[in-house]
């Protein structure tokens, strides 16, 4: 779990994406969410040609049903679809990338970082995926894509369900320029992790504050982290 924050003027705040950023559930959550779909309309591979990378659940739903015409009931569809979730990631190999498992261990032992999550997953889902993979410890809270389309908006409910206020230092790492951009939003560093959806060109294009080509490195990754949180925040 994540450490005692301390005081909150010494804290810095550290927000992640999951997929491509934190794991790979090869394809679970897509499946998942077709599956479902599928079900509830009878409308089969309404979600073919569909760009998944950066988006967030609400948006995907909203974008599919103005393509099709056809409403979903999220009250039941949404259950249903956590159920279908379970089953993929249980006949896939879902796994933590690289350094992923290191890098949280070392964060989580600073007493004066604080972890939180920030993706387009549903909140119940994202923690499924995380489970899957044995990282759901380091994370207590975030942003999800439950209410929100837009990652603007889940980066401020990330940052504000982790106890950040303007002025701290925070960043935000992911994988895609969706990513980049909510960071940008909300006045937070922006990390590109080269390890998903974007590639490295495509990242620095988006105006990362620093790229990483995947979490590996240890304590120098560690640091590389919080020193451009704390460059963003302070304008230095």
């Amino acid at each position: 779990m994540t450490a005692d924050p301390g005081t909150p003027g010494t804290r810095s705040y550290l927000l992640f994406d999951i997929d491509g950023t934190l794991m790979e559930a090869e394809g679970a959550g897509r499946a998942a969410l077709e599956r479902a779909y599928d079900e509830a309309t009878g409308i089969p591979g309404a979600m073919d040609g569909v760009v998944f990378a950066g988006r967030t659940d609400s948006w995907i739903l909203s974008e599919v049903e103005r393509t099709t015409g056809v409403r979903i009931d999220r009250r039941s569809y949404v259950p249903r679809y956590l159920e279908i979730l379970e089953e993929e990631l249980d006949a896939r190999n879902p796994r933590a990338l690289p350094g992923v498992a290191d890098l949280l261990e070392r964060l989580a032992a600073r007493e004066n970082v604080v972890l939180g999550l920030c993706t387009g997953n549903m909140r119940a889902g994202a923690f499924a995926k995380l489970r899957s993979t044995g990282i759901d410890g380091y994370f207590a809270s975030g942003g999800f894509g439950d209410r929100h389309e837009d990652r603007d908006d889940i980066t401020r409910e990330a940052a504000r369900a982790i106890g950040w206020t303007p002025g701290a230092p925070l960043a935000h790492v992911g994988d895609t320029e969706h990513d980049i951009r909510a960071a940008h939003a909300i006045g937070a560093a922006a990390i590109g992790v080269a390890t998903g959806g974007h590639d490295a060109d495509q990242l620095r294009e988006a105006d990362a504050d620093l790229l990483l080509g995947d979490l590996t490195g240890g304590e120098y990754t560690v640091e590389a982290l919080l020193a451009v949180a704390r460059t963003v925040a302070t304008g230095a």
